[in-house]
């Protein structure tokens, strides 16, 4: 299982198995797959696949050109451009964004850092679906965390979920 490392997790993670996770928030969007969270067993042919691919590609001054050889891998292997059109009968599934990217990243720092402070039931509501949580993107770095749960949504579950994590962010 692979987890950036600014997730929290919220729940067990161990019935996901050969997954990616879909970035658009609709089931109907072109496969578009999240490259800060997946799972697959030790040899599977499309993680066997994507890191051949990036052994080719990679470039280490390109931030998320990781994900394309991801979600091309896809459609390439499967033959399919939608969610949707997975086989049942293969070992593979792309999981729902809401799962592990509760809101789409253009609203991650108004949503998890907003300006007017957030009931706890909003909060609750919000990551009900979700079995982790990414809290950073590009966008976020250097962004200061409020220790008020009411205004940072980190600031609700790093002391509970992983405060090793969270009281020592006050070091770097």
């Amino acid at each position: 299982f692979y987890l950036d490392l600014d997730y929290v997790v919220l729940n067990d993670l161990s019935h996901y198995r050969n997954m990616l996770v879909q970035v658009e928030s609709q089931p109907d969007q072109p496969i578009n797959t999240a490259n800060n969270v997946f799972t697959f067993v030790s040899g599977h042919p499309y993680l066997q696949a994507v890191l051949a691919d990036l052994a080719k590609e990679y470039d280490p001054s390109c931030w998320n050109c990781i994900g394309i050889p991801m979600k091309e891998n896809v459609k390439k292997m499967y033959n399919i451009t939608m969610p949707n059109d997975i086989p049942t009968s293969t070992d593979f599934v792309i999981a729902p964004m809401n799962r592990f990217l509760p809101v789409h990243y253009p609203i991650l720092i108004n949503t998890f850092w907003p300006e007017v402070g957030v009931p706890f039931d909003v909060w609750r509501k919000l990551f009900s679906n979700s079995s982790a949580i990414h809290f950073s993107n590009s966008m976020a770095q250097g962004l200061a965390v409020p220790d008020d749960p009411q205004f940072s949504a980190y600031a609700l579950l790093g002391p509970r979920l992983c405060p090793l994590a969270y009281y020592s962010s006050r070091n770097f």
